[in-house]
Formats: structure tokens, C-alpha cells, sequence
């Protein structure tokens, strides 16, 4: 089953048949493969030199509007491009290249050293003798022809990725159906030849061309009818323009247009359907009896030829199997194109969508081409790595410089916090000795507020303080005042005052040095000696 990414991609499809030239313009997206655009447009590709065909390539693109550059290839040349099915034992690709070449000598006209081939591997197994083998089919191409085409889309700026023939598209369409039989078969019928493919499962078993065409069986009603009003000439132009309105006319009683009756037309067109469904039976029976896979389930009908009226019941008919018109995978989306006009052009379009779902599989693009686009490839990957490693280097440098421009901003703070530290250590160191020379100053001295605060808080309330002496040095302090009592209380209260003194911590001795009674106003004098 064909695996697919998430990303986006775009594939340009492109495929130059016998009688026109078919383009699918697809994006894989997710698991859905989205149709963009195609382009379904009657060219004889084979008639054009490479510059014609690119200049009507270029304008096809251009008239569409696509810009996507890789392409993948299909060409259709039966005399230039060669299919043969070989049985070999199982060896490495370079000797089963060799061994083919040594098979091939003289079968037709193919220069191993010059044109291209490429092999598919059908299926290994072990024959009755107990040899390990391998069955391929291998695909051969002239140069000239390869490189007309390489030529034609290098002209428009495309690069190819692959080259495949058509027989060969179809398997990735098979691989995507919801329902895929074990033996499958597609009758691909195309303007001017058609081809039986059988497969095993969605893996191409069986190969086979078969004369018929769309070509052929318009081509079976060209000429002179005989008619009830006299002869009737059918030209080219109205004999495809009968198969295109009509089909495959079963029932004789069936009137084509004015003039023709069905049983005129019948007669002409049978001999080549007997044809076909012979050779379809044929190719079935020859399958059957070289695999041991069972009976076909489906026939599956593709190309230009699937639109024919009638023509999957006459198959069906004849052949006793189902026949049904080849389905486009569910995955397909193609919501954005008309819908009435791609339910006519999808059969002719199938075989180029299957060339675009996958890019492995066949590839005749040339050796040399191969080994250019590897070498891009690897080219363009050192190129990424380059690119990927210069920013990583530059983003490096730009991130050392960020953390040296952030180390050195820390290391600038840092440094005036330390300079801001030592200027602090310094001050304090002063301060310390300020303080150190204050209190050797203050050493062994009472505080004048300490006293002043003891004398608020003992002395009595009678009491008036008129002076305060305090004589550091000696360690006296002199209170002198009025005692706003009477002459029998004065005494008491002082001896009291004193005794309060005495009590502090600051005062060693109060002394009353004196006491006087003038004209009823008690003074007094008090000396206290001071703690040393």
C-alpha cells in the first residue's frame, strides 16, 4: 500500500500518447491526493520534433497556470520502446542486466551500451526442478527518442523525476482502491491501439497488445450503404461521430439517425468485437494455465475506448466475467473541477493520474540524468547543511556574545556594589572610631541628662529648684531652692529628697549645706557627691 506524508507536494503528470497529450496537475496532501487541473488536449506527440512539443507545452502550462517544476513522464512509441517478460535465476540486478543483454543478442535492434532499459520484478518463486528464480518484465527504450522528450520539457524548465510507459501507470491505481480483487485485468483502449494488462493482486503479471482501437472500429463504418433512399456515403468524420452517440449497437431494431438502420451497422462493426473478446479469452485462458492464483474476478475497462456505449455489457456477455469501467481511487479529489466534464475525460485520464500517485516503478530517464539529479540532490543537501551549520555558528556567536555582554554588565554591577560595599566599611571604620574617641572622652563621667532626669523624677512636689550646678570634674552637684511648705514639714520633706538621691545609682552622699526660714520663705542648699 503506497504511504504518504503530511507535507504538501505538488506532481505534474504528463503524458504523450499517439493522439493527445494528457496532463494531471495533482497535490498530495495529507492522505488525499487533490486534482488541481488536467489538461486533455488531441496532439500527435510522435509527428512533433522536440522544439514543437515544447512550445506546446510551454503554452499548455502556461494557459493553466502551473508553476511545479518536477514532472513525471509517460511516452508511448511502439516501434522505439520495447516490453519482454523474462524467466531468469535469482542474481544480483547487475547480472540479471547482463543476462538479459546476452538473451536479447539479435532479437531486435536494441544497443545495450546506448539506449535505455529498466526491469520489474513480477514475482520469485521456485521452479519443479527446485532452482530459485525470478520472473521480471524489462522494458527497453530507444535513446533518441528519451532525449527528444527530455529536450521538449527542458525547453518549458520542468525537471523530470521519471519516465514510465503507460502499461505500467496503472498499478498505483489498483494499490488505492478500497476494494481490489486478487486477479484483476484493464482493458486499456486508446485511439490507435489497445492493450490486455493483467494483475496479481495490483502487482502487472501480463502484458499483451491487442488490434483494437477507437481508430479502428470508426474506421470499420467508413463507406457506402446501401439504404431504402439509395446509396449512402459515411465518411471518417461521421463514423466517429455514430461510435461516439451510439457505442456498441446490440439490438438490429435500433434506428441510427434518419438514414441507418443498426442491422447496416452491426455486420460492420462485429468481425473486430468477435476480435477482441476472442483475444480477451485468449490472453485469460493463457494466464490461467501459467498461474496458480485462481480465475480473473474483474475486468476492469480504461482509455478513451471506456466511454463506447454498450461496449462492458457485450464484454460481460461474451466472456461470462464482471466488466466494469475503472474506478479513481477514493483518495482522489477532484471537487474542484467540473464534475460533468471530468465524468467524460476521467477514463482517458486514469493511466496519467496512476503515473503521477507514484514515484517508484518503472524509470527510463538515462543514467547519466539520474546521476545528475542524485548529485543535485546531494548538492542541495550539503547546501542545507552549510546553511543549517552557519546558523547555527552564527546563532552560537550571537548567544557567547549575548552571555559575555550580560557577564560583563553583571560583573560592572557587581564591582560598584563592591566599591559601594568598601565606601560603607570605610564610613563605618570612622564612625567606630568617632565613637571609640566619644566614649574614651566619656569614660568615667555621668551623663548631665541622666541627672536631670533622676532630679525630675524624685524630687518632691512642695519642692522649687532654682539652680542647678553640675561641676564634672569634681563630681559635685549643687541644688539650691525653696520649700513651699510649712516650717514643720520642711525638714521631713528634704530628708526625704535627699534619701531619694542617695538611692540612684549616680548619687554616692546628699548633703544639706544649708536651711533657712526668711520671713516664712524656706531656702535650702543641697551637695551630693557623685558616683566616680
Amino acid at each position: 500500500m503506497l504511504k504518504f506524508k503530511d507535507n504538501k507536494k505538488r506532481i505534474l503528470a504528463i503524458d504523450f500518447g499517439a493522439s493527445f497529450i494528457k496532463i494531471a496537475h495533482l497535490e498530495a496532501k495529507g492522505d488525499k491526493f487533490v486534482l488541481l487541473s488536467y489538461v486533455l488536449k488531441e496532439l500527435n506527440c510522435g509527428q512533433k520534433t522536440s522544439e514543437e512539443l515544447g512550445r506546446e507545452l510551454k503554452e499548455i502550462l502556461q494557459a493553466n497556470s502551473i508553476t511545479t517544476k518536477e514532472a513525471y513522464l509517460n511516452i508511448y512509441d511502439p516501434e522505439r520502446i520495447f516490453i519482454k517478460k523474462f524467466a531468469l535465476p535469482q542474481m544480483s540486478k547487475d547480472e540479471l542486466f547482463n543476462a538479459i543483454k546476452w538473451q536479447l543478442k539479435g532479437e531486435f535492434t536494441f544497443n545495450p551500451d546506448n539506449d535505455v532499459f529498466d526491469l520489474q520484478v513480477i514475482r520469485e518463486y521456485t521452479d519443479s526442478e527446485g532452482a530459485k528464480k525470478i520472473e521480471l518484465f524489462c522494458i527497453f527504450a530507444k535513446r533518441e527518442l528519451i532525449n527528444k522528450y527530455l529536450l521538449a520539457v527542458t525547453f518549458c524548465a520542468l525537471s523530470p523525476v521519471k519516465i514510465s510507459s503507460s502499461v505500467f501507470n496503472y498499478s498505483p491505481v489498483l494499490d488505492l482502491l478500497s476494494v481490489n480483487s486478487k486477479i484483476n485485468a484493464i482493458l486499456d483502449i486508446g485511439h490507435t491501439h489497445s492493450n490486455i494488462l493483467i494483475y496479481q493482486g495490483s502487482k502487472l503479471s501480463f502484458i499483451r497488445s491487442l488490434n483494437f482501437s477507437t481508430a479502428k472500429l470508426s474506421a470499420s463504418l467508413v463507406g457506402s450503404l446501401v439504404t431504402d433512399k439509395g446509396k449512402l456515403e459515411i465518411t471518417p468524420e461521421k463514423s466517429r461521430q455514430l461510435i461516439r452517440q451510439y457505442g456498441i449497437v446490440l439490438d438490429e431494431s435500433v434506428k441510427l439517425g434518419a438514414d441507418i438502420e443498426a442491422s447496416q451497422v452491426i455486420p460492420l462493426i462485429r468481425p473486430l468485437l468477435e476480435i477482441l473478446a476472442k483475444e480477451l479469452e485468449r490472453s485469460f485462458d493463457f494466464f490461467k494455465s501459467e498461474s496458480t492464483q485462481g480465475s480473473l474476478d474483474v475486468l476492469y475497462v480504461t482509455g478513451g475506448g471506456a466511454n463506447l456505449k454498450n461496449l462492458n455489457s457485450y464484454l460481460a456477455q461474451q466472456l461470462k466475467i464482471r466488466v466494469e469501467k475503472l474506478p479513481l481511487p477514493d483518495l482522489i479529489d477532484a471537487k474542484r473541477i467540473n464534475a460533468e466534464a471530468f465524468n467524460l475525460d476521467s477514463n482517458q485520464l486514469s493511466g496519467v493520474i496512476g503515473l503521477g500517485l507514484s514515484a517508484a516503478g518503472i524509470n527510463l530517464l538515462p543514467p547519466e540524468v539520474k546521476s545528475r539529479k542524485a548529485e543535485m540532490i546531494q548538492k542541495s543537501s550539503l547546501r542545507i547543511l552549510a546553511i543549517a551549520v552557519s546558523a547555527v555558528f552564527i546563532f552560537s556567536w550571537f548567544a557567547v556574545n549575548f552571555q559575555i555582554r550580560d557577564y560583563k554588565k553583571r560583573l560592572k554591577i557587581a564591582q560598584l556594589h563592591l566599591q559601594s560595599v568598601e565606601e560603607i566599611k570605610s564610613l563605618k571604620e570612622r564612625v567606630d572610631l568617632r565613637e571609640n574617641y566619644v566614649n574614651k572622652i566619656h569614660e568615667g563621667r555621668i551623663p548631665p541628662a541622666g541627672l536631670l532626669k533622676l532630679v525630675s523624677a524624685v524630687i518632691p512636689a512642695g519642692i522649687i529648684l532654682d539652680e542647678f550646678n553640675f561641676d564634672q570634674p569634681s563630681h559635685i552637684m549643687r541644688l539650691s531652692g525653696v520649700v513651699g511648705l510649712s516650717k514643720e514639714s520642711v525638714e521631713k520633706v528634704l530628708t526625704d529628697f535627699m534619701n531619694s538621691l542617695e538611692n540612684s545609682k549616680f548619687i554616692l552622699d546628699a548633703n544639706l549645706v544649708s536651711s533657712k526660714d526668711t520671713q516664712g520663705i524656706n531656702t535650702f542648699e543641697i551637695e551630693c557627691q557623685l558616683v566616680k
